[in-house]
């Protein structure tokens, strides 16, 4: 037990979900303080400029935050265009929306390590389907977390 006479893996629990909400709050707080500016970009911009592309790498670290994400995302316009109601809904702290969009950006992240793999010729190990269950693993805890916390 430690000084709070909570057991190591309770303690370790409580900080990994206390870091995962800062993340979370900040990356809400990126999404609504930017969302307007950034969806004019994103729908009023030749896709090819400096403007859109700053516009995208902020929106990944934003949406990296929000969904607890711990790689670089780079998302691309197709994923941004696909989802961007989802994302929209997120930026106001929609917790389904940004549930349903860490689903999205699991699978998306799946699908860049696949095509990673087929353009290396299969020379990456393809671990991505593990990596998916786990990160899925790791969001139905913490909401389960966050249900019981609120019930609280």
């Amino acid at each position: 037990m430690n000084a709070n006479g909570w057991g190591e893996e309770y303690a370790e629990t409580a900080a990994t979900m206390a870091i995962q909400n800062q993340r979370l709050n900040r990356g809400v707080g990126t999404l609504s303080k930017n969302w307007n500016s950034w969806k004019k970009v994103l729908n009023q911009t030749d896709k090819t400029t400096q403007d859109y592309a700053d516009v995208l790498v902020e929106l990944s670290n934003a949406v990296e935050d929000l969904t607890g994400w711990y790689e670089d995302l780079n998302l691309d316009s197709k994923f941004v265009t696909k989802n961007m109601s989802l994302i929209e809904k997120a930026a106001e702290g929609d917790m389904d929306a940004i549930i349903s969009l860490s689903a999205e950006v699991a699978k998306y992240s799946v699908e860049m390590s696949k095509l990673d793999n087929s353009l290396s010729g299969g020379a990456m190990m393809d671990g991505s389907a593990n990596a998916f269950q786990e990160y899925q693993s790791s969001l139905e805890t913490a909401t389960s977390a966050a249900d019981a916390f609120i019930a609280v």
